[in-house]
């Protein structure tokens, strides 16, 4: 993988003369807006927080961050896919989860535990730690989104262990296209069930305990019963309702609107 990191890397806000050019708007349409907004995170007078940050551009196939490193930001991404893995001893990797537009990249720790890179050319959205504990004060509702968003993060990693701990192979891959579909129609990134996947194989495979051989034949399988057509870098579920009880699941996203804006609310 080759390495680009975010730290370190990113011009600052402001230069020595003020000039705040590179302050990009993340209002509109703005998929992590839309995804803190839409849930009733957050309201117009927080994204302050978030029009005052960094952009980063970023190629496809880099490390955003690597595991070991000390990172006093948070990172979210704006645009692109990325996902986070580990790495064995002898080489052997193993995706953690994937990550879609708005979703908040991390890291979770001030070490980082894991790695992240990019799937397709990104760009990524950074807070200074700092700016988010002032956010307390100014823009609580933000922080308390933050918070939120951590944990619907380790709701999707406790499903997927179910899944590779209880599923079978068509239930893993039904459940996973599912959970995808719901989190990026969230984001608007969803048209008449059908969204980009720019994901291979192998990295599904990665993902859901599977050899190549088997999610081959799973998506086979799913696409001679209608379920969906998974192929050329799109998804189509044709039949969620019946997918969901395929997969075994109510909920395919595991991340509640209710239950996340519960969270901020108590802020």
């Amino acid at each position: 993988m080759n390495q680009m990191k975010i730290l370190g890397e990113i011009s600052p806000t402001t230069d020595e003369h003020g000039d705040s050019s590179n302050i990009i708007s993340l209002r509109g349409s703005e998929p992590l807006i839309r995804k803190l907004t839409s849930a009733g995170l957050i309201w117009d007078r927080d994204v302050r927080v978030l029009e005052q940050s960094e952009i980063r551009s970023i190629a496809g196939n880099c490390d955003i961050y690597s595991e070991g490193d000390a990172i006093g930001d948070m990172l979210f991404l704006r645009e692109g896919w990325a996902f986070r893995y580990r790495l064995l001893g002898d080489g052997r990797r193993q995706v953690v989860n994937f990550l879609v537009p708005g979703d908040l990249i991390g890291p979770f720790t001030p070490t980082a535990k894991q790695f992240v890179a990019t799937l397709t050319g990104a760009s990524v959205c950074r807070v200074p730690r700092r700016d988010i504990a002032n956010s307390n004060r100014e823009c609580p509702a933000f922080s308390a989104a933050v918070e939120a968003l951590i944990a619907a993060e380790y709701d999707l990693l406790a499903e997927r262990t179910v899944s590779l701990g209880r599923r079978n192979a068509k239930e893993r891959m039904s459940h996973f296209l599912l959970e995808l579909l719901e989190r990026l129609r969230r984001v608007g990134l969803v048209a008449d069930n059908s969204f980009e996947l720019p994901l291979t194989q192998e990295m599904m495979g990665d993902a859901l305990g599977l050899s190549i051989v088997h999610v081959n034949r799973t998506l086979k399988a799913l696409r001679s019963e209608g379920l969906a057509t998974v192929g050329y870098g799109r998804a189509t579920i044709h039949d969620p309702e019946a997918m969901s009880l395929v997969a075994d699941t109510e909920d395919v996203s595991q991340i509640p609107h209710e239950q996340v804006a519960a969270s901020a609310a108590l802020h």
